[in-house]
């Protein structure tokens, strides 16, 4: 999503790339495309450039996209063919990355968290604990990893993604409305395994914290909030 300056998901302020020319390769969860989209129409739509978004599949994509727009179908994770390993020697010295993760962690600067809110987030936490896959971050241990990685002049810059878009500035309005987007359609994606699999909780149960929450989160007064 993009507003006030920024593409969540990529910031325009490299140091390392020109405006208007450069590759920017979105790996693994590309989705519908629209940050690919938005970056190529917003920031690269003149010049020398390329947007290579990449997911497993390219079924969600929009079917028109800009000229310097490109979808591909792979697992990232998998081994790379030709073309995209030269990515790796493109600019030698001048390339970036952004890593972006989300600190499920609620927080709420005027009051409590919201309950319902409050323990969805410490029950999946511990479901993730118990099977040896922590959702919570550390972001001192993410920049070490990336520095042992060979990344240097790592930065880190933390965003706050309201439950809804009952805030006052349009920028927060903005990106609250897309999360308690993101919120209503992944609630059941995210928790459905870690419930049913690790807490052994039944469906109708998960189903009812889901509406709990949703609830929760739809009040407008409601001012928690995640990281990214």
């Amino acid at each position: 999503m993009a507003s006030n300056g920024y593409a969540i998901g990529a910031s325009q302020e490299s140091p390392s790339t020109e405006p208007g020319k450069g590759y920017f390769m979105e790996n693994g969860r590309c989705g519908t495309g629209m940050w690919s989209l938005d970056v190529a129409k917003r920031f690269f739509s003149r010049g020398d450039s390329l947007i290579h978004g990449v997911d497993l599949s390219t079924l969600m994509q929009a079917s028109q996209i800009y000229p310097n727009n490109k979808f591909e179908a792979m697992d990232i994770e998998e081994p790379w063919h030709t073309d995209n390993r030269q990515n790796r020697a493109l600019v030698p010295g001048t390339g970036w990355i952004e890593h972006v993760e989300v600190d499920w962690n609620p927080y709420n600067d005027t009051g409590p968290v919201s309950p319902r809110l409050r323990y969805w987030i410490d029950e999946l936490f511990d479901a993730m604990d118990q099977i040896k896959r922590p959702l919570r971050l550390d972001p001192p241990a993410t920049q070490q990893a990336l520095a042992n990685a060979g990344f240097v002049d790592i930065k880190q810059e933390v965003l706050h993604m309201f439950v809804n878009g009952g805030a006052i500035n349009p920028y927060d309005i903005d990106v609250g409305r897309w999360f308690n987007l993101c919120l209503h359609k992944s609630f059941m994606n995210i928790s459905l395994a870690p419930f049913f699999r690790v807490k052994k909780w039944k469906p109708e149960q998960i189903e009812q914290l889901k509406e709990d929450v949703l609830d929760e989160i739809g009040e407008r007064n409601n001012r928690s909030y995640c990281k990214l």
